[in-house]
């Protein structure tokens, strides 16, 4: 047996070979000094206490201390430089060699991986001894994990599924974008103002693609769409229901989602000019989650429920020779529900993820500019769409992270803030087959994204009357 009252490290002094078993007291002290203007990185590993070989070796007990010390330095500190791992005998070096450094540090000014980092240490080292942890226990492995392995940080703190209540809100766009497009998908002859409301029943089913950039995450959404709606000149009642599937995207994740929504509207006529278009709608979306974990690949189901509600005025402003202009302003709330989920797939690092919600509230400011014309003696209507949209509020609640293996280490995870204003301009046209059948499609591209990229959507549609 070893008793090791104080030891230090330096270019001298690396290592001590031990034949017996290695004990540690509470009055020991480990102190690392940089020597020579060395200075220690994050990675560094040094087998400090070794076995008669020069291999791992455990110790009982703790050091009473763990000191480093900077070549320039008058006398050691205890900060967070380095860690001591009592199951193996190795020092692992942080790079945090300021004096007051904690491993809050480990993740520089990103606050969930601040926070991440300081719970998972704070819970390794609790029970070992100050700035010491136990590798054979599943909080210890990960944490050396951590200090050892480059962009482990990213892999320990998903902020990716953030974005799932991203997905569930942006029903309010899909049906807010369907909605609008109404009036010029029925394809009415707007000759008189009269003729400008909708006197008959109708259903119509079709696809929409969108595409946008959420606080670096990608949300890729496909909505089928069935609906119909009668009415006359003054009031007509409508119901749309979607089926949709899509996906989550970023760097250290992957979502896949589906799920089916409803909504309710009524359109009313408050002038021969001026529509109010009012509905209330819920969704439900099932996902399946994915990660780059410390060691592997994290797996995980939730779903979400989400309310949406749209209210809307459109203003028939201008309709002469063909030519139409139609300005509109519009108010969008939603609020979704995430429920908690807990990971598996991981030894290391595996986190139960509590619900957690977000509510939106945003308002758009558009226009559309329509002309009439005739293709193979056919009425066809061209229409140019542009606008702004802003989000007024986009509150998301934390999501409360626990690690499995010691539920006493939690950590809030905060969600970054979307782009809060966006422009956008699509190209629509609506061809009328028959009588009684047309079919509409749209493009739309706009600044919605985070990356500084332009997000999309697409429309296709088939409608009939009778």
């Amino acid at each position: 047996m070893i008793s090791i009252p104080q030891y230090s490290i330096n270019k001298l002094i690396e290592q001590i070979r031990v034949g017996g078993t290695s004990t540690l007291t509470s009055n020991s002290v480990l102190t690392e000094q940089a020597y020579g203007g060395i200075i220690p990185q994050f990675g560094n590993v040094y087998q400090v206490i070794a076995n008669s070989t020069g291999g791992a070796i455990r110790s009982s007990g703790a050091f009473g201390k763990v000191l480093f010390q900077n070549d320039s330095a008058a006398t050691p500190v205890n900060n967070a430089a380095v860690v001591f791992d009592v199951n193996t005998g190795r020092l692992m070096t942080t790079g945090l060699n300021a004096p007051t450094s904690t491993f809050a540090d480990l993740g520089g000014s990103n606050a969930n991986q601040r926070r991440g980092a300081s719970a998972l240490l704070a819970g390794a080292t609790r029970n070992v001894g100050i700035d010491q942890i136990d590798s054979s226990t599943q909080v210890g492995q990960a944490t050396v994990t951590l200090l050892t392995t480059g962009d482990s940080l990213n892999r320990f703190v998903p902020t990716s599924y953030s974005s799932v209540t991203d997905y569930a809100l942006l029903s309010n766009k899909v049906v807010s974008d369907i909605l609008f497009s109404r009036p010029l998908s029925f394809n009415k002859s707007r000759g008189t103002k009269s003729d400008h409301f909708i006197t008959d029943k109708n259903a119509y089913i079709g696809y929409t693609h969108n595409q946008y950039g959420f606080a670096g995450n990608s949300v890729n959404r496909n909505d089928f769409y069935l609906g119909t709606e009668a009415g006359n000149e003054i009031l007509s009642v409508g119901a749309l229901f979607l089926g949709s599937t899509g996906s989550i995207g970023s760097t250290y994740g992957h979502s896949s989602v589906d799920g089916f929504g409803g909504t309710g509207y009524v359109r009313g006529t408050l002038t021969p000019d001026l529509t109010l278009l009012g509905s209330v709608g819920y969704s439900n979306y099932n996902y399946t989650l994915s990660r780059s974990g410390l060691n592997g690949t994290a797996n995980a189901t939730t779903s979400s429920g989400s309310l949406n509600t749209d209210l809307g005025l459109t203003y028939l402003a201008f309709n002469q020779k063909g030519y139409s202009i139609q300005p509109r302003l519009g108010v969008s709330y939603g609020n979704a529900s995430v429920k908690g989920f807990q990971e598996a797939g991981l030894t290391q690092g595996a986190l139960g993820i509590s619900g957690y919600n977000a509510d939106r509230l945003s308002g758009q400011l558009g226009a559309v500019f329509a002309k009439d014309v005739e293709l193979f003696s056919r009425p066809l209507k061209v229409a140019l769409d542009v606008g702004v949209n802003e989000f007024f509020t986009d509150h998301k609640s934390n999501m409360n992270a626990t690690v499995l293996a010691d539920t006493s280490i939690k950590f809030p995870i905060s969600s970054a803030q979307n782009t809060k204003v966006f422009g956008f301009a699509g190209l629509g046209a609506n061809y009328q087959l028959t009588s009684s059948t047309s079919v509409y499609a749209k493009y739309e591209a706009n600044t919605m994204n985070n990356n500084d990229s332009i997000s999309n959507n697409a429309t296709v549609e088939f409608k009939t009357s009778f």
